[in-house]
């Protein structure tokens, strides 16, 4: 299976990626953002309205277009982990970590014996429909998937060094919008309690040198967030990029309809 790797090769430099989240089942869009540039989609099939052959195909649009795929699933089962992984996504989102116990089942689901317990078979897409050497690839699975925990709750964010505790944790997403959302504080990611949750969760990390994911669509945001330590920036889902993009071209040109307007009228007098 051709996968790209590309995420772990800017982290492995210290670079900062660049991507964006996937909810529009379309392999197009998918190509798009890997041809534009970006370093990693989010296959979110947590929110998305598709189903997991859906994002087999989403998968391959990413693969194909030097794009790493990460699949968000559902909830922490190692059942949809399993079957995520077999169909080549490159990591794992895993939703509501919000203690050591839920990272390390998440974990344990990503990886291959010794260091965890995914069901194996030879048959699979990511290794290759049966042509691949199963020892190469399953050394290389357990190397080079990403683990990536989404913490969504204050919950998470107080156990936040007991996550951290637990080995094979690749990176942490912080989830401010659920966290506001469950604290009480209705989307408000700005309250000075989620703001001092997010920054905990920062400086555990950079204790750990484990990378930080975030979702940001604001330069200046995403200035002050890298400096704060965040190494992965989510560009938001694409629909909303999509829509974004359509409001502000024609707030761009509302002068000149009005104009045409005003100019019709004034030779229909």
């Amino acid at each position: 299976m051709a996968c790209v790797y590309r995420l772990r090769g800017v982290l492995a430099s210290g670079g900062v990626a660049f991507g964006a989240t996937t909810q529009v089942p379309s392999p197009t869009i998918v190509e798009i953002l890997g041809r534009v540039g970006y370093d990693f989609t989010i296959i979110d099939t947590e929110h998305g309205q598709f189903d997991l052959e859906t994002a087999r195909g989403l998968i391959r649009a990413a693969q194909g277009s030097n794009l790493s795929p990460l699949v968000r699933v559902v909830n922490n089962d190692p059942t949809r982990i399993l079957r995520a992984l077999d169909a080549g996504a490159e990591g794992i989102i895993i939703p509501h970590v919000s203690d050591a116990t839920d990272a390390s089942k998440a974990v344990d689901a990503c990886r291959y014996w010794p260091h965890g317990h995914r069901g194996a078979c030879p048959l699979v897409r990511a290794a290759d429909y049966g042509l691949a050497d199963w020892s190469s690839y399953q050394k290389a699975a357990n190397a080079m998937t990403l683990v990536c925990v989404l913490i969504e709750d204050l919950e998470g964010a107080e156990n936040i060094e007991h996550i951290l505790s637990v080995q094979g944790i690749d990176i942490v997403y912080l989830g401010a919008f659920d966290m506001s959302v469950a604290a009480g504080y209705s989307g408000n990611v700005r309250h000075p309690r989620i703001l001092a949750a997010l920054d905990r969760i920062l400086d555990a990390c950079a204790a750990k040198h484990i990378p930080v994911m975030h979702t940001l669509v604001n330069s200046p945001d995403i200035e002050a967030w890298i400096k704060k330590g965040v190494r992965l920036i989510v560009h938001g889902p694409d629909a909303s990029i999509f829509a974004k993009a359509c409001r502000a071209f024609l707030d761009s040109v509302s002068h000149l309809r009005k104009s045409a307007e005003a100019a019709l009228r004034e030779g229909e007098a």
